[in-house]
């Protein structure tokens, strides 16, 4: 499972953001109205499976709402597993505890923007040996880009097959990153990719 440090860092809290008053303020709900300081606290407690499925179900509702609500938009994040995208959410609080959970939530929007999907797209299963990956058809294609532009596949690769070029990239880059050598565009290879950058270099731990 993913372990989040500081990667995914505070900057990325004060992104715009659409309010319903003129000074900004709004009205948080549920868990998204708690401070990180709590959430954390409830995190090394008894109640931590409890926690993470609350902050699944919380963060995915918050992104349906925003891709609902955000315009040439069909999915925000890449990360199609509400289970990884809600503890994402509790270790970035880790390192932001004075900010609420419905920053983190928007944080976690605001990183993943480059691999934001405009279009439908059906979820795909991807295969390599025993790894597997779970994603979106058109997440292929922005995971070619960001390989590109990272240095692992030439230039016009981008054909949105998961081929043995892509397979070799992808494992080149998780070698590069520090991370397990799937072949596949997992999670922790995703929050890499799109998230995280040169900074995040063996950031995440299985």
């Amino acid at each position: 499972m993913l372990a989040l440090s500081a990667a995914i860092g505070i900057g990325a809290l004060h992104g715009p953001a659409v309010a319903a008053t003129g000074s900004g303020a709004f009205a948080a709900r549920g868990i998204g109205a708690q401070s990180c300081k709590n959430i954390t606290a409830v995190a090394a407690g008894k109640k931590a499976d409890e926690l993470v499925q609350l902050s699944s179900a919380w963060v995915a509702g918050y992104i349906s709402q925003y891709n609902r609500a955000t315009s040439n938009t069909y999915e925000a994040v890449p990360i199609v597993d509400n289970v990884v995208l809600g503890k994402l959410a509790i270790n970035v609080c880790r390192s932001n505890p004075d900010t609420l959970f419905e920053a983190v939530a928007a944080s976690l929007v605001a990183s993943f923007s480059r691999g934001a999907l405009s279009d439908e797209s059906p979820d795909i299963e991807l295969k390599n040996g025993n790894s597997r990956a779970v994603l979106r058809r058109g997440v292929v294609r922005l995971v070619q880009q960001e390989l590109i532009r990272e240095g692992f596949l030439p230039a016009g690769s981008v054909d949105g097959d998961y081929g043995p070029g892509t397979r070799a990239a992808l494992s080149k880059f998780q070698e590069a990153r520090g991370i397990t050598m799937t072949g596949v565009p997992d999670p922790q290879t995703l929050v890499h990719l799109f998230a995280m950058g040169e900074k995040a270099k063996g950031a995440i731990k299985n």
